[in-house]
């Protein structure tokens, strides 16, 4: 505090003018009086902000004792287990599909070698063989033993966010019908004839996990029309496919086809499929949705899909018009 020298100013509080002084603090003009005053108010905070910081060193030296207790090692406690668990379920979701696939080509395998054991029998038998009957035995049977140890179709791909997925390599065209021929051992299909709605499908069978195909347009006529999706495999195989109840997918036109229904522009949907177009179909069972990919146009779609109309377990659905489309899986 200090005596104004100039002209003296009313007390703040009282508005006397007489011993007046002045705060340098917060440059109020007080009188002796409330000089006093004011000075005990400062001496009160002080001791207030004294016992704030007497509190603030006592939570401090608690929380160093116990460091496990602080808000972010809560938040990365929290991120822990929520990893953790997505994990635990990742892993669960492949073993699953795993167990599927694997019981599959167990049977599979069985048949093959079955039928092996009969042709060897039956040579012992009649003491009818060779060394190139045995030759072509020994062949057959490497071949078998490398496919229990490491299937040729699937292969377990890890994700950046620490999840795994069974990815399917080599998914073949099964069925057709209606004009539509399989070519090339599954590997492609093509619309012969004139043109005319025909239906073509996969042999894998899918219920659980998720599953990534994807498809080379190899020969695309100008009109440009083609259904890629999924289907139930209990449904009927027909002419107009994606008409049917079970019919999940994207075709010609822009439209979309949820359980068999046509919607036009469905989701901002717009057709951007050229020929020699590489386009991705992932299935995740799991979750119930289906996702087109056009990996040069980077354009992607989703459908959620109904399982009461959809019943597992689903094939992939192609639907082709044109005469000579064509239409080749890749590996995934």
């Amino acid at each position: 505090m200090s005596t104004s020298t100039a002209q003296k100013q009313p007390c703040a509080i009282c508005s006397k003018a007489a011993g007046m002084f002045t705060c340098q603090g917060c440059s109020k003009n007080l009188c002796a009086r409330h000089v006093a005053e004011h000075r005990q108010e400062l001496g009160t905070q002080i001791e207030e902000i004294t016992l704030e910081h007497d509190r603030f060193r006592q939570t401090l030296n608690e929380q160093m004792q116990k460091l496990e207790l602080h808000p972010l090692m809560k938040q990365i406690a929290d991120w822990e287990q929520q990893s953790i668990e997505k994990i635990h379920q990742s892993a669960h979701n492949a073993r699953q599909q795993l167990h599927q696939t694997i019981g599959k080509q167990s049977t599979e395998l069985t048949e093959k070698l079955n039928k092996i054991a009969v042709e060897l029998r039956k040579a012992q038998e009649d003491d009818d063989f060779f060394e190139t009957d045995l030759k072509q035995w020994i062949e057959r049977l490497n071949e078998l033993k490398n496919n229990l140890t490491q299937p040729a179709n699937i292969k377990i791909q890890q994700n950046n966010d620490n999840t795994i997925v069974i990815v399917s390599l080599n998914e073949l065209f099964g069925q057709s019908f209606n004009g539509i021929e399989i070519i090339d051992n599954g590997q492609a299909i093509i619309r012969r004839n004139n043109y005319g709605h025909s239906e073509a499908r996969g042999r894998g069978e899918y219920s659980s996990g998720q599953h990534r195909f994807r498809f080379q347009i190899e020969v695309y006529d100008s009109q440009k029309w083609i259904f890629i999706g999924i289907i139930s495999k209990d449904t009927s195989m027909q002419s107009n496919s994606y008409g049917s109840l079970s019919s999940y997918g994207w075709a010609g036109g822009s439209e979309v086809y949820l359980g068999g229904r046509g919607q036009g522009g469905y989701n901002n949907f717009k057709d951007d499929i050229e020929q020699n177009d590489i386009m991705e179909l992932f299935c995740d069972c799991d979750k119930r949705i289906i996702r087109l990919t056009n990996e040069r146009t980077k354009s992607v779609h989703e459908l959620p899909i109904d399982i009461n109309k959809c019943p597992f377990p689903w094939q992939i659905h192609v639907n082709l018009h044109y005469q000579n489309d064509c239409v080749r899986i890749l590996a995934s």
